[in-house]
């Protein structure tokens, strides 16, 4: 095949450059014939031409299958094509990569997420639990702290006995249990959404005492 195909190389180059000159020796006799219509040859230059040109495109053709044939051809088509193949796989490997990738940070946020709305929702329940924690805390000067689901804030019921002192003395009180509520409720935040920071103190038969204000302030209903 080797043989083959260097006996095509000089095939090739030779009929190429013959069939050059052959057409530069037709087109000189073609122009002769032209000025002088009894102008004969002793060849055939057409045919020859032809038969050159002919030559020349079936060895082209016959060489470029050979060439392609050889072992030196068939080991550079096998490397060419292993490092295709290498290449190849080598993107699909980096593109499922990133399509990993962005599959574990999508769950990882869906976790984060989850985790997140979990440790709330656990902090909430904490936060009501310390709430039932009032009264012994406070000896009772709290009789009852909880939350209402229907007002969606925080109830604070004082003793009725703080009822007998002054204004002065049942801010104080007032404003004391609701600095305690609101420090329990940043202790255990952050907590779900719908979980605000209103907190009601009132009496024992539900008279608003005190209350949050719209700033997230203290305020006395006596002042």
């Amino acid at each position: 095949m080797e043989f083959l195909t260097e006996l095509l190389v000089v095939i090739v180059t030779f009929s190429f450059f013959l069939g050059l000159i052959s057409l530069f020796v037709l087109a000189t006799v073609l122009q002769r014939k032209k000025n002088n219509a009894n102008f004969q040859t002793k060849h055939n230059w057409k045919k020859i031409t032809q038969y050159l040109w002919l030559t020349f495109i079936v060895s082209t053709v016959l060489f470029s299958f050979t060439s392609n044939n050889t072992p030196e051809a068939k080991k550079e088509a096998a490397q060419s094509s292993s490092i295709s193949i290498k290449r190849q796989s080598k993107r699909d490997s980096l593109k499922k990569e990133r399509i990993e990738k962005k599959k574990s940070e999508k769950k990882e946020k869906e976790l984060v997420k989850k985790t997140r709305a979990k440790n709330m929702k656990q902090n909430f329940e904490d936060y009501k639990n310390a709430l039932t924690r009032f009264p012994s805390e406070s000896k009772n000067a709290i009789t009852k702290a909880y939350w209402d689901s229907n007002l969606g804030q925080t109830i604070i019921v004082l003793n009725d006995e703080a009822l007998e002192g002054t204004d002065a003395q049942l801010k104080e009180i007032a404003h004391a249990a609701w600095k305690k509520t609101e420090e329990v409720y940043d202790e255990y935040s952050p907590m779900p959404d719908d979980v605000n920071y209103i907190v009601d103190i009132n009496d024992s038969t539900g008279n608003q005492i005190a209350t949050t204000s719209t700033f997230g302030s203290f305020k006395f209903e006596g002042d």
